[in-house]
């Protein structure tokens, strides 16, 4: 996996989507709903609460994630730079390793 790659695709994902924070609309009748920060359904029904819960939770957690793995790429990028060439780092990376 090539991690700017997948960092990429993520932060497109995350653009195009509806804005967050997102909440959940709990019904007991037909299965729960999605709304975006205004109110207005994202998904109107039909989903559990716990794959409410996850999908909540995802939505607000990803631009935290990918803030995150960036810092951590930049510290492995430092930290490869000045101790040399280190193939564990590399593969963290994904960089492709010699032979």
């Amino acid at each position: 996996m090539n991690i700017d790659l997948y960092l990429a695709k993520l932060k497109s994902l995350e653009a195009k989507a509806t804005p967050g924070p997102w909440m959940i609309n709990y019904s007991d009748f037909d299965g729960h709903g999605l709304l975006d920060s205004e109110g207005a359904f994202i998904v109107n029904k039909g989903l559990t609460l716990s794959d409410a819960n996850l999908i909540v939770e995802s939505q607000s957690a990803i631009p935290q994630l990918i803030s995150i793995i960036e810092k951590q790429k930049e510290a492995l990028e430092h930290c490869n730079h000045s101790l040399g060439p280190c193939e564990t780092i590399d593969k963290a990376l994904g960089h492709e390793i010699p032979e």
